[in-house]
């Protein structure tokens, strides 16, 4: 059909285990990054999740899942 899926995250649960899974499906990846700065990223997110978005970019970095 010519279609491909794309997944959206905010990378606060990605893990190594999901990396290694989504690796083996045909599926890009697309990452909502609102913002580097913690104090902006914890009043828009509500979370201070900050630290966990940067942990599972670096883990997609070093995947060979095309994220976007």
């Amino acid at each position: 059909m010519g279609l491909h899926l794309t997944l959206i995250t905010n990378e606060t649960k990605v893990t190594p285990q999901l990396v290694e899974q989504l690796g083996r499906l045909p599926l890009a990846i697309s990452v909502s990054l609102d913002t580097l700065n913690r104090e902006t990223h914890q009043r828009i997110r509500g979370a201070d999740q900050l630290e966990q978005v940067l942990e599972g970019l670096g883990l997609l970095r070093g995947s060979p899942i095309r994220s976007f």
